[in-house]
C-alpha cells in the first residue's frame, strides 16, 4: 500500500520536474530552440526521448490489460512500432531531415500548396487533441486509483499544471532533457513492476506453464488481435513514425542525417526487449487476478502493481508510471503547439512576426493546447477503452496522410494540391465510415476495416482528382526532389553504395519477408507461424543495426 515515503517521493519528483523546465527556459531564446532544441540533438538524446515517448502508461496499463483480456498477440502493437522505428528512419526521413522541416504540414505546403497546408495543420491538430486527451485521461485515471484520496479531476489538475508548465517554458529542449530522465526511470519502474507481479506465478516459466496455450499465440488466426490485426498496426506504425507530428518533431531536431538514423533505428532496436515485461506481466495479472476476463482492461494492472508493490519502492515505480505518461504527453503537447503557431498562426498574420513574437505566441499556443487536452480528456470518458480509441483515431487520421505525403508526395509528381486535399478528406471519411459501420453492425476487427478503408480511399481518390486539374510545377516538384536526395560525399544513402552496404539491405528485405510470411501463415492456423514471424523481426533488426554500419 502506499505510505508516506511513497508520497514523498512523488511530491519530490513532480517538483523537479516543474524546476527542470524552468532551469531549462534559459537556453530558450528562438523558436528553433523551442520546436526544435535548436536542431542540435545528439543520437543518444534522440534514442532517450524517442524511447520514453513510446514508453508510456497505455503500455504499462491499458496494452498489459489487453495481455491480461486477450493473450500475448498485442505485443506486436509494440513490436511492428520499433520495426516501424527502423524503417523510417532508413527510408524516410533522411529525405525529410534534409529539406530541413519543422513539420509535415510543412512537408505538405512545400510539395502541393497553402491549401494542403492549411489543411494538414488543421487535422492534425484535431488529432493531437484526441491523442492528448486519451492520455490525460489515462492518466488521469490511474492516478485516482494510485492515490485515491486525490479524484480524477484533481490528478488531471496535476498532470495539466506539471506539464503544461515546462513544456510552455522550454518548449523542445525542455521535453528532450525531461525525455532522458524520465527514460531510466520509465526502465526502473518496467523492471519492479515485472518483478513483483512476475514473482507471483513463477516468473516467466511460471507464466508459460499456467497460461493457455492460445494465449501465448504470436500471431492467431482469430480474436481481437489476430493476423489482420497485426498486418493493420504495422502499417499503422509506419504511417506513425513517418508523418505523425508527434513521434517525428524529435527526430527534426536532431543534429543531422547521420544522428536521425542511428537514433531511429537504435530506439527501435532497444526498446523490442523491453517492451515484453509489460505484456507477460499482463499474462501474469490473468492468473492472479480473479475474474480478470470479466474486468475493464485498464483497470486491471492499476490495481494489482498497487497490491503487489511493497512501500518505497511502490514510490519509485509510480514515479516512472507517471513519468511514463508526461513523456507521451509533452511530445504531443509541444508539437500541437508547433502546428498551430507555425503552420496556422504565422501564415495568416499579415504582417510578419518578430522573434520574439513568435516565441510568446508559440508558448500561447501550448496553453491552448492544454486547454483542448483536458477538454478532450472528459470526452474520452465517454467511448470506452483507450486503446480502442487510440486505434480508432490513428486509422482515420495517419492512413490517408502517408498515402498524400509519402506515397504521392515523394514519388507521385502527377498528383496536384486538389488530388492531395481530396484525397486526404476522402480517405479519411472512408476510415469514419468504416468505424460506424463496424460499430452498428457489431463487426469485430474494426481497426482492420478502418485502414483499409482509409488506405484505399486515398490511394484511389488522390489521383483520380489530380487527372481532372492542372499538373504541378515540374520545375518546382525538381527541386524539391533534387533537395531530398543525399550528395555523393554524404555519410548515407537510402540506396546503399558498397557491396556490405547492399548485403545489409538484403538481411533486411529477408527478415521483413519472413515476419510477413509468418503473419500470413498464422491466418491459415499454421504451427510455426510465431516462430518464423518472430525469427523474421530478429533478422529485420539484425539488417537494420547492420546497416548502420556501411553505406
Amino acid at each position: 500500500m502506499l505510505g508516506t515515503v511513497d508520497l514523498v517521493i512523488i511530491g519530490v519528483w513532480l517538483l523537479f520536474m516543474l524546476g527542470l523546465g524552468k532551469l531549462l527556459s534559459r537556453s530558450v531564446s528562438n523558436t528553433d530552440d523551442f520546436y526544435l532544441a535548436n536542431r542540435a540533438m545528439p543520437t543518444a538524446l534522440v534514442i532517450c526521448s524517442l524511447a520514453a515517448c513510446n514508453l508510456g502508461m497505455y503500455n504499462f496499463i491499458s496494452e498489459a490489460g489487453q495481455a491480461a483480456h486477450e493473450g500475448i498477440s498485442i505485443i506486436w502493437h509494440e513490436w511492428t512500432g520499433n520495426m516501424a522505428f527502423a524503417f523510417a528512419g532508413l527510408f524516410v526521413l533522411p529525405a525529410f531531415r534534409r529539406l530541413n522541416l519543422t513539420t509535415i504540414p510543412e512537408f505538405m505546403g512545400m510539395r502541393f500548396g497553402s491549401k494542403a497546408h492549411s489543411l494538414t495543420a488543421v487535422m492534425y491538430s484535431i488529432k493531437s487533441a484526441g491523442k492528448l486527451g486519451s492520455m490525460m485521461y489515462l492518466g488521469a485515471l490511474a492516478g485516482a486509483v494510485i492515490v485515491p484520496q486525490v479524484n480524477f479531476y484533481w490528478w488531471m489538475l496535476i498532470f495539466t499544471v506539471v506539464v503544461g508548465i515546462y513544456t510552455y517554458e522550454g518548449g523542445m529542449i525542455s521535453v528532450i532533457f525531461a525525455d532522458a530522465v524520465q527514460f531510466i526511470l520509465i526502465l526502473i519502474a518496467t523492471l519492479i513492476g515485472y518483478s513483483f507481479v512476475a514473482s507471483q506465478v513463477g516468473w516467466l516459466p511460471g507464466i508459460i506453464d499456467k497460461s493457455s496455450p492460445e494465449f501465448l499465440n504470436f500471431v492467431p488466426a482469430a480474436g481481437e488481435f489476430d493476423y489482420k490485426f497485426i498486418l493493420a498496426i504495422l502499417f499503422l506504425g509506419i504511417n506513425a513514425f513517418t508523418c505523425d507530428q508527434g513521434m517525428i518533431q524529435r527526430s527534426f531536431g536532431s543534429k543531422n542525417v547521420k544522428t536521425l538514423v542511428r537514433g531511429m533505428v537504435l530506439t527501435g532496436i532497444i526498446l523490442t526487449p523491453v517492451n515484453p515485461f509489460h505484456f507477460f506481466a499482463g499474462l501474469a495479472a490473468r492468473i492472479i487476478v480473479p475474474g480478470a476476463a470479466g474486468m475493464d482492461p485498464d483497470a486491471i494492472m492499476t490495481h494489482l502493481y498497487m497490491n503487489s508493490i511493497p512501500m518505497g519502492l511502490l514510490g519509485i515505480f509510480i514515479v516512472g508510471l507517471l513519468a511514463s505518461q508526461l513523456s507521451t504527453i509533452d511530445a504531443e503537447l509541444n508539437a500541437g503547439a508547433t502546428v498551430l503557431a507555425k503552420d496556422l498562426w504565422q501564415r495568416v498574420r499579415k504582417s510578419k512576426p518578430t522573434s520574439e513574437e513568435k516565441l510568446r505566441f508559440s508558448r500561447y499556443m501550448t496553453l491552448l493546447m492544454t486547454a483542448l487536452m483536458v477538454g478532450c480528456a472528459l470526452l474520452v470518458r465517454q467511448f470506452g477503452s483507450v486503446v480502442e480509441f487510440f486505434l480508432t483515431l490513428v486509422g482515420i487520421f495517419d492512413t490517408p496522410i502517408f498515402v498524400v505525403a509519402i506515397i504521392y508526395g515523394l514519388k507521385g509528381r502527377r498528383i496536384n494540391q486538389a488530388g492531395a486535399i481530396a484525397g486526404y478528406l476522402g480517405g479519411a471519411l472512408c476510415g469514419v465510415i468504416a468505424r460506424m459501420v463496424c460499430t452498428v453492425y457489431s463487426l469485430p476487427d474494426y481497426l482492420w476495416w478502418i485502414t483499409v478503408s482509409a488506405f484505399l480511399g486515398a490511394l484511389i481518390i488522390t489521383p483520380l482528382v489530380s487527372m481532372f486539374f492542372a499538373p504541378p510545377d515540374r520545375e518546382k516538384i525538381d527541386r524539391l526532389y533534387k533537395r531530398e536526395k543525399a550528395e555523393d560525399a554524404d555519410w548515407y544513402h537510402i540506396m546503399p553504395r558498397s557491396l556490405p552496404g547492399k548485403v545489409t539491405l538484403g538481411l533486411i528485405i529477408t527478415g521483413a519477408a519472413l515476419f510477413l510470411g509468418g503473419i500470413v501463415l498464422g491466418g491459415f492456423g499454421g504451427e510455426h507461424a510465431s516462430v518464423l514471424a518472430v525469427g523474421g523481426m530478429i533478422t529485420y533488426f539484425v539488417g537494420c543495426g547492420a546497416r548502420l554500419l556501411f553505406d
